[in-house]
């Protein structure tokens, strides 16, 4: 996995992130107990290797077969780095 950080979509994240801790410490919660789910569905793997250069690495997809496959991907390539794997959660019924 090559480094692809995308400028806008890491923009993006820590806005997302500066967003959910302001309106967690609003509440009086612990912003770390709140997870950034980033919905990986019909993205195209370039993207999902941006994200994960971020540091995300919680994903939402549909599709098991989808994610199984994205999953082995990045699990390798991420453990061959030495970097923590991402988690995958089933979304939709």
């Amino acid at each position: 996995m090559n480094d692809v950080t995308d400028p806008g979509i890491a923009a993006a994240r820590s806005d997302v992130l500066a967003r959910i801790a302001a309106a967690a410490k609003s509440t009086g919660r612990d912003p770390a107990s709140v997870a950034l789910v980033a919905v990986s569905k019909t993205q195209p793997d370039d993207r999902i290797e941006a994200m994960l250069s971020t540091g995300q690495r919680v994903f939402g997809e549909n599709r098991v077969q989808e994610a199984e496959g994205r999953c082995l991907m990045t699990c390798e390539e991420l453990d061959a780095a030495a970097k923590k794997s991402p988690v995958y959660r089933a979304l939709g019924q």
